[in-house]
């Protein structure tokens, strides 16, 4: 799920009654006072077919003026590109969406998705993607190990810059994130986190191992995100229900960890925008947020002071089902979507005093 400042947000799912995949796009229209407790309304969804039976394993938006442009890895090794062009007007119906889809080397409207990459740009599927909202470069790993970048201005078909082949990384890659325009961070089956640089192309620059304690035994990373204003902080979730707050500056050295309570996997983490910045010690180099955390037990919950002696884990929410993404509203941090495994959205709002379940 991602939540694109006041535009609808974005998700992708699964439409078993056509057998394919599907880009959802609602638009979420909310109360007039932040402090009014009425829930929003969901107008939409715009449902946006894709191409094949391939599957939709992960999603990077970059919100372009009043355009939003989407790019969907796919199972098949291939890459779609979308771009949505929106009304102004918040909350207005998804009907007025403009849809085009690059494809071909040029732009095709409809809702009917071709793929962007005509040939598969990895030997297995594309697992992760992340975009950098003011380059639009896009990097993109593969089940095969193999890391490529590419850049969504193309109007042609991209041309994939190749930074690891598959055969010369035998860890398989969960995720990938932008740290700056030449260095990005990836994690999965190591159980630590790899600081990749472009201008060095097939070598990595650094390498940092986690290992848990107390327990001596490594977790596979499921999520990382990187706190834009310092990108050399991290987060990162695992599936021991482990949360950790990285400095990659330092080889081999995460700052702190704290385990959810329900010790399950964690599918997702963002810094929180709204809360108050914690005190933070020497290693960090000032006041950090708060880290979000969503899991397969249902939980979300804010670790808070996790860069100090004494973190603290508060629960926001508790669902009976999986919460397998959420987002937070870029602008103010106020508002939380979630998306949950028994298909619903949960929007939680923060205020000075309180967390409000609308």
């Amino acid at each position: 799920l991602e939540y694109v400042l006041d535009k609808p947000f974005i998700t992708s799912g699964w439409c078993p009654d056509i057998q394919s995949e599907a880009l959802l796009v609602n638009s979420l229209r909310s109360s007039e006072s932040s402090q009014d407790s009425v829930a929003p309304s969901l107008r939409g969804p715009l449902t946006l077919h894709t191409h094949s039976s391939a599957r939709i394993n992960d999603m990077a938006v970059a919100p372009i003026g009043e355009q939003v442009v989407a790019i969907l890895a796919g199972s098949d090794g291939r890459l779609t590109r979308v771009r949505l062009t929106t009304p102004e007007a918040s909350g207005i119906s998804t009907d007025h969406i403009q849809v085009e889809c690059l494809a071909g080397g040029g732009m095709r409207s409809g809702r009917q998705l071709a793929s962007w990459t005509s040939e598969p740009i990895h030997g297995g599927a594309c697992v992760a993607v992340d975009i950098l909202p003011d380059t639009l470069d896009v990097v993109c790993a593969g089940a095969d190990g193999s890391v490529v970048v590419v850049s969504a201005h193309d109007a042609g078909a991209p041309q994939p810059q190749v930074l690891c082949e598959a055969s010369s990384n035998t860890e398989g890659i969960r995720t990938v994130n932008w740290i700056s325009h030449h260095t990005f961070v990836t994690a999965g089956m190591g159980s630590g986190l790899h600081v990749w640089d472009r201008r060095q192309p097939r070598t990595k620059t650094q390498s940092h191992q986690l290992h848990y304690h107390p327990s001596p035994k490594a977790s596979r990373i499921q999520c990382v995100d990187v706190l834009r204003s310092r990108p050399h902080i991290c987060a990162s979730g695992a599936e021991n229900g482990v949360v950790s707050l990285w400095d990659l500056r330092h080889l081999n050295t995460v700052v702190r960890s704290e385990t959810l309570e329900s010790q399950s996997p964690v599918w997702e983490v963002h810094f929180d925008a709204f809360g108050n910045f914690t005190p933070a010690d020497d290693t960090t180099g000032g006041s950090l947020p708060g880290i979000m955390a969503c899991s397969e037990s249902g939980e979300l919950a804010l670790v808070a002071n996790i860069d100090t002696s004494t973190p603290c884990v508060v629960y926001l929410f508790n669902d009976l089902s999986a919460i397998n993404s959420f987002h937070l509203d870029p602008t103010t941090g106020q508002d939380i979507l979630c998306c949950t495994e028994t298909e619903e959205y949960v929007h939680i709002r923060q205020t000075d005093k309180q967390t409000s379940l609308l």
